[in-house]
């Protein structure tokens, strides 16, 4: 895959084989090559990959992050049950926290008040973020949106006949992109699909905005002539399709740009913890129920 990500910035093709991948880099407008980059030593990506599959084998990690994940949505919403208040006297102690008190309490009040503050949108980033995981997730987002249909079946890519066809073309990988760039002349980032074997199509995208991953409309040109042979557009696809590539943005709050990507980082940091003032209450009630007598 080539991908441009503006026009101030380089190209990026990213190359796939069986013992590495690498990020190769180049100017845009001459050809340039400007350097290579190893995914298994760049810092942000070694996160990205501690956050997806906690460096393990994705195929082990991600179910592991996955299943993290869902007890997190159980306890969230046991929590909110359990904080839900039973008395009229109790709406007001449930919404603030009582900070001349005693730490004990304090704490329990903040874990409380803090933990309802954010369920609506820590949720939102729970289930998100499930997608990348299970791909059930996803197709449930677009039927509940869609209220039905078949993701798979929107979402299919048209083939070609075979038996005709002669051989891919670097003419027609070229001349996809350019009618992309015609196509989209507004779009501030692209990328460009190269076809791995005989019968592959080119593939192209194009979003609006450099560095949203949002809004994406999708163009399949023949491998061969180049010639346009479907064009998928973002305001012709369903409201669940939408959501459902929406959802990187959605999940890291790009979608609101910077202020949304400072609530996600307050949110996430909440929830990070929101375990540790849990385990405190656990342990004092433990502690607590020891001194009971009989």
């Amino acid at each position: 895959m080539v991908a441009y990500y503006g026009k101030n910035r380089s190209a990026i093709v990213y190359t796939y084989s069986d013992t590495e991948n690498l990020y190769l880099y180049f100017n845009p407008y001459t050809g340039k090559y400007l350097k290579t980059e190893n995914p298994k030593t760049d810092f942000f990506i070694i996160v990205e990959y501690i956050h997806l599959y906690l460096l393990l084998p994705d195929y082990i990690g991600k179910h592991i992050i996955g299943v993290s994940t869902i007890i997190f949505i159980l306890l969230l919403i046991s929590g909110i049950i359990q904080w839900w208040p039973k008395r009229r006297s109790d709406i007001k102690r449930s919404f603030t926290v009582k900070w001349s008190a005693k730490w004990r309490r304090v704490n329990y009040d903040w874990h409380n008040t803090s933990g309802f503050y954010i369920s609506l949108i820590a949720l939102i980033l729970a289930i998100t973020g499930l997608t990348f995981t299970y791909e059930w997730v996803g197709d449930g987002i677009y039927k509940s949106f869609n209220f039905g249909g078949d993701k798979a079946a929107e979402t299919k890519t048209p083939t070609i006949d075979t038996t005709t066809f002669k051989s891919n073309s670097a003419t027609a990988i070229d001349k996809a992109f350019i009618q992309t760039l015609k196509l989209q002349p507004k779009a501030e980032m692209f990328f460009v699909m190269i076809p791995q074997q005989k019968g592959d199509i080119v593939s192209t995208g194009a979003y609006p905005h450099t560095l949203r991953y949002d809004q994406q409309s999708n163009y399949y040109f023949h491998p061969s002539s180049g010639k346009l042979i479907q064009s998928q557009t973002f305001d012709k696809k369903s409201l669940g399709l939408q959501v459902v590539e929406m959802n990187y943005g959605i999940h890291t709050g790009q979608v609101l740009n910077l202020p949304g990507k400072i609530i996600a980082f307050i949110v996430s940091l909440i929830a990070a913890a929101l375990p540790v003032s849990g385990f405190v209450i656990w342990f004092g009630r433990k502690k607590k129920s020891k001194k009971v007598k009989p």
